[in-house]
C-alpha cells in the first residue's frame, strides 16, 4: 500500500508497504507542492494501482513491474495538497473543493518496462474532489485487508460473551455488569473453547474470498428471475479449477437473466472506508441477533422495553442449543436441493442457515456437491477436533450468504456498493433496512412500525453501536427509527 504517515505535510513519507505490515521502500517528501515520488528498489512483480473518490467512484490499473525504480506522479488543473492521513494519500483540488464542479484529475505513473500511463478522472457534479490513492498487492489475502479495517481488538470487545466465553447465569438483564468476564464456563453449555474465534473469521474469509463465481438465472416470461434456477460457474482464484453447478430447471427455460461475476474477496472490501465499515457494522450486527445469548429483555417491547445488551452476539452456535431445533425441511419446488428424511435443517452458525435451499447452495459452493451438507447439515458445525472445535464454516456460511443474491432479492453487499436504487414501492429504505428485509424481511418487516419489533430494533441498535466502535458516524439520511416497515422482497 503506498501510504503517507501521520507527520504534517512538509517532511512526510510516502511508503510502499506489503500486506504483512513490511515497508519495502520509503521516499520522503521535500514539501507539500512535490507531486512526484520514486519509490527505489522495489521488487519485480504485479502490484495493483488503486483510486477511489469518496462516492465511490473508482477505477483500478494493473502495473506489472520489471524491478527497480518505481516513480509516481500526479497533476490537476488547479493547486492540490498532500494530506496527513493514514494509510492513504489524499489529494484536493483547490478548483474542485472551491466549484465542486467537473475539475479532471489527470493520475500518471511510470513503471520499468511498460513506460508512462496515464489516467484521468472526472468527477461527478457535487463530487466531494478527494481521492484515495494505494498499492495493493494482488497476492495478499483478503483477510490482510479485513485486519485493516477490523482489528482484533474490536471483534473482542464486540463479542466478549461469545461462545465458550458466556455464561448463561449472566444473560439476563438483573445481571451485575462484566458478570461472566474472567470466569470459565461450567455447566452452562456454552463449551470451554473459543468457537467463534477472531482466528476462524479471518479464515473463513480467505476460504470464501478465494472464489469467484458467474451467475446466471432462468427467467420467467414476464422477465423476472425464476427462484432457485440458476447456473453458475465457480472458479477456484488460486488453481483456476472451474466446476459447473446448473439446476435442470435453469434450462428448461429460453429467457436467462445474466447477474454477472460475483468475487467472494469483495466481502467489506469494496468502496470508500466508510462503505466499508457500514456494511461491517451491518453484517456484525445482522449475525448479533441471529446468535444472541442475551435473555428475556428481548421479549419487551415498546414502553417496557429495556436497552440492548448487545455484547451477547455469537453466543448460539445452532438453534437448536437455543431450544428451538425446527426441522426446516420443506420439499425444494424444484426437486434439486431436497432435504434427507431425518436431518434437521434448523439454523446452524453466525447467520443461523436454515432450509435445504441454502445448505444445498452453501455445500456446492464449498465442497463442490451439495450432497455433502444435505446429507450432512450438522456438518456446518464441525466436530471438535483436539481442544478446539473448529468455527470456519460457521463463520464462511455467513459469508456466503451475505455475498450471493438470492433474486427477486439482491445480495446483503450489493445493497452497500455505490448506485444501489435503496427506493421500494416509492418509498426509500437505509440500506440497512435492506439487509434486515433480505434476512429475515417477511417475519420482521411485514408490519407498519417495525422498529418497534423487538427484532428490528435490536438490529438497528447493534448497529448504531458496531458504527460507534468502528469509529464510522451513522449515514445521514438513514432513518433507522423508521425499521423496514413493508419492506418484503418476493
Amino acid at each position: 500500500m503506498l501510504s503517507l504517515s501521520r507527520n504534517e505535510f512538509q517532511n512526510g513519507e510516502i511508503r510502499l508497504v506489503a500486506p504483512s505490515g513490511r515497508v519495502i521502500s520509503s521516499e520522503k517528501l521535500s514539501g507539500i507542492n512535490q507531486t512526484s515520488v520514486t519509490l527505489h528498489s522495489v521488487a519485480q512483480g504485479i502490484y495493483i494501482l488503486n483510486v477511489r473518490g469518496v462516492d465511490g467512484a473508482n477505477f483500478s490499473s494493473k502495473i506489472r513491474h520489471g524491478g527497480g525504480d518505481l516513480r509516481f506522479a500526479t497533476s490537476f488543473n488547479g493547486n492540490f495538497e498532500v494530506g496527513g492521513v493514514a494509510n492513504s494519500r489524499i489529494i484536493t483540488t483547490e478548483a474542485a473543493r472551491e466549484s465542486r464542479s467537473s475539475a479532471n484529475f489527470t493520475l500518471r505513473f511510470t513503471t520499468q518496462g511498460l513506460g508512462d500511463t496515464t489516467v484521468i478522472l472526472t468527477p461527478t457534479q457535487g463530487m466531494n474532489p478527494r481521492i484515495e490513492i494505494s498499492f495493493a498487492d494482488p497476492n495478499e489475502l483478503p483477510s490482510e485487508r479485513f485486519q485493516e479495517l477490523f482489528s482484533r481488538e474490536q471483534f473482542e470487545r464486540m463479542f466478549p460473551n461469545r461462545y465458550g466465553f458466556g455464561s448463561r447465569d449472566c444473560a439476563n438483564r438483573d445481571a451485575p455488569a462484566g458478570c461472566s468476564q474472567g470466569t470459565t464456563p461450567t455447566n452452562t453449555g456454552d463449551g470451554i473453547y473459543d468457537f467463534y474465534s477472531y482466528n476462524a473469521l479471518l479464515m473463513a474469509i480467505d476460504l470464501v474470498g478465494n472464489v469467484e463465481i458467474d451467475l446466471s438465472f432462468a427467467a420467467f416470461n414476464n422477465g423476472l428471475p425464476a427462484p432457485g434456477a440458476y447456473r453458475i460457474e465457480q472458479r477456484n482464484k488460486r488453481t483456476g479449477d472451474i466446476r459447473v453447478f446448473t439446476v435442470p430447471e435453469y434450462n428448461r427455460w429460453t429467457n436467462k437473466i445474466h447477474l454477472g461475476k460475483i468475487d467472494y474477496a469483495d466481502f467489506v472490501s469494496k468502496g470508500t472506508i466508510s462503505n466499508r465499515r457500514q456494511e461491517l457494522a451491518a453484517f456484525l450486527a445482522n449475525i448479533t441477533q441471529e446468535t444472541t445469548g442475551f435473555g428475556s429483555v428481548h421479549l419487551l417491547v415498546g414502553a417496557n422495553a429495556q436497552p440492548h445488551h448487545w455484547t451477547w452476539g455469537l453466543y448460539w452456535r445452532t438453534e437448536c442449543e437455543a431450544g428451538v431445533c425446527s426441522p426446516y425441511a420443506s420439499p425444494d419446488p424444484l426437486g434439486y436441493h431436497n432435504p434427507v428424511a431425518g436431518k434437521l435443517y434448523y439454523g446452524r452458525g453466525a447467520k443461523q442457515l436454515t432450509h435445504p435451499y441454502n445448505y444445498g447452495p452453501f455445500s456446492e459452493f464449498i465442497f463442490g456437491d451439495r450432497f455433502v451438507l444435505l446429507n450432512n447439515p450438522e456438518n456446518v458445525i464441525p466436530r471438535r477436533v483436539g481442544n478446539e472445535e473448529n468455527g470456519i464454516l460457521a463463520f464462511a456460511a455467513a459469508i456466503w450468504f451475505w455475498m450471493t443474491p438470492q433474486p427477486p432479492k439482491p445480495s446483503c453487499h450489493e445493497v452497500y456498493q455505490p448506485g444501489f436504487n435503496t427506493v421500494r414501492n416509492g418509498r426509500n429504505y437505509s440500506r440497512f433496512a435492506w439487509t434486515v428485509s433480505i434476512i429475515n424481511g417477511g417475519l420482521e418487516c411485514a408490519g407498519t412500525n417495525t422498529a418497534n419489533d423487538y427484532r428490528v430494533g435490536n438490529r438497528i441498535g447493534h448497529y448504531r453501536q458496531y458504527l460507534r466502535i468502528l469509529g464510522e458516524e451513522e449515514p445521514q439520511g438513514d432513518l433507522l427509527s423508521i425499521g423496514c416497515d413493508g419492506l418484503v422482497i418476493n
